[in-house]
């Protein structure tokens, strides 16, 4: 049995109620404003027929080329003296396109070194350089350096190493030559 509104008439059939109809109108209202915007399907193309090529190539900085190097020990300090020179064609010069780095030594170096001052120093005009290393070391036990030469341009821009490898082992002659 249905129910009759407060007026006392039957409510008619096929009709919802007002506060439903609200409600409903106000639901639909809210999500028709809130939702995602309904999209049609896209298609994104991007086309152009032009077209390029070039060749691409990086320039290097000429490695430094070691003619011959001596390993002189005695006393508490070692002496490398290296002869080296840029590739033909170069307009580089040293000291200026030249970085130098020392590695190697002996059982005693670091506790010499805070004693005996060490040196590098490099002379020439070109195209013939010598890259002298001085190093506190003790002639006692074995010693075995390694001097890297490599050009440089600016302060980042630096080639492959060039590489001298002198040693000494604790009984004999000191040795040196280009690695």
């Amino acid at each position: 049995m249905r129910r009759r509104p407060p007026s006392g008439r039957p409510a008619p059939r096929g009709r919802p109620p007002r506060k439903l109809t609200g409600v409903l109108a106000a639901a639909g209202l809210a999500a028709a404003l809130l939702g995602p915007a309904a999209t049609g399907a896209t298609e994104a193309v991007w086309q152009d027929s032009e077209f390029t090529s070039a060749a691409l190539s990086a320039s290097t900085l000429p490695t430094p080329v070691v003619d011959s190097c001596t390993l002189t020990t005695g006393g508490v300090q070692s002496t490398m003296v290296v002869n080296w020179h840029f590739p033909a064609g170069s307009s580089l010069q040293a000291p200026a396109n030249l970085d130098v780095a020392v590695t190697g030594g002996g059982m005693l170096d670091p506790v010499l070194g805070a004693l005996v001052p060490s040196s590098v120093g490099t002379t020439g005009s070109g195209p013939a350089y010598t890259t002298t290393v001085t190093v506190a070391s003790l002639s006692l036990g074995s010693v075995a350096y390694e001097v890297s030469l490599r050009s440089k341009l600016g302060t980042n821009w630096v080639s492959a190493p060039a590489v001298a490898r002198g040693t000494k082992p604790a009984l004999g002659s000191a040795t040196c030559a280009p690695a």
